[in-house]
């Protein structure tokens, strides 16, 4: 699996950064250039681009990467600036090898989803660099086989619930509670949005380990976090935490 694939690399890396590329995506010529130049003149511990969706016709950026991208931030902790945590992904991030070996140390090993926990060590340890720059081209498969594309699977769901309950615990212990109230939000809100939409075609199990690990995250949600995620989403989750 990738975690431990990314593991071997990592016992391996003799360099001064360190990155990471799944074997269907690509990078832009000027990708590691334009990370290094950043970490380069902030002094930081990791630099960030924006990630962009590819297929055979066309290229473009997220709406989410889009808001967190919009602009240049050099110097950046997670406080400042807690909608990057939107940012889960290792492979559009370069990262300073001390800092990754010293704060991060490992990929989880046998399960999906393996850069969020890392991720989320990196955000909370660490200062960053959020650069409007494209990084990183993520293919979208259109045989629909990509991991990401497998949410009505029962095993994705219970791998990236998983996930989810131990970034919070990096969240809850090393956050600050603004932080981790945005992290909530986005958790219950966006991230989980489109588990919420594979319902109609999974059965009472998957609704039922949906139902109970999202009323279990929402329980630390107070009114100012549910008032941070959209309307739209926040009638959903409702919904789901009533069951």
């Amino acid at each position: 699996g990738l975690g431990a694939a990314r593991n071997t690399g990592l016992r391996h890396a003799r360099g001064a950064f360190l990155t990471f590329a799944d074997s269907d995506d690509e990078l832009p010529p000027d990708a590691i250039e334009t990370l290094v130049k950043a970490l380069r003149k902030s002094g930081s511990d990791f630099a960030i681009g924006t990630p962009r969706r590819m297929t055979e016709q066309r290229r473009w950026v997220p709406d989410w990467a889009g808001q967190v991208h919009a602009r240049d931030r050099y110097g950046v902790q997670v406080g400042d600036f807690p909608d990057v945590l939107k940012d889960v992904f290792v492979c559009n991030k370069l990262f300073r090898t001390d800092f990754f070996q010293r704060v991060v140390q490992r990929f989880p090993v046998g399960i999906r989803y393996e850069d969020q926990e890392p991720t989320a060590k990196a955000f909370t340890a660490g200062t960053f660099d959020v650069l409007a720059a494209v990084t990183y081209d993520w293919r979208v498969r259109e045989d629909g086989s990509s991991i990401t594309q497998q949410k009505a699977d029962p095993d994705d769901l219970a791998d990236r619930l998983t996930v989810k309950h131990r970034v919070r615990q990096i969240l809850r212990e090393q956050a600050d509670p603004v932080t981790y109230t945005a992290w909530l939000a986005k958790a219950v809100g966006f991230d989980l949005r489109s588990y919420v939409e594979q319902v109609p075609r999974t059965d009472l199990d998957y609704w039922t380990t949906l139902q109970q690990a999202t009323a279990q995250l929402a329980a630390d949600l107070d009114t100012d976090g549910w008032n941070q995620i959209p309307i739209i989403d926040r009638l959903a989750t409702l919904a789901l935490v009533a069951d």
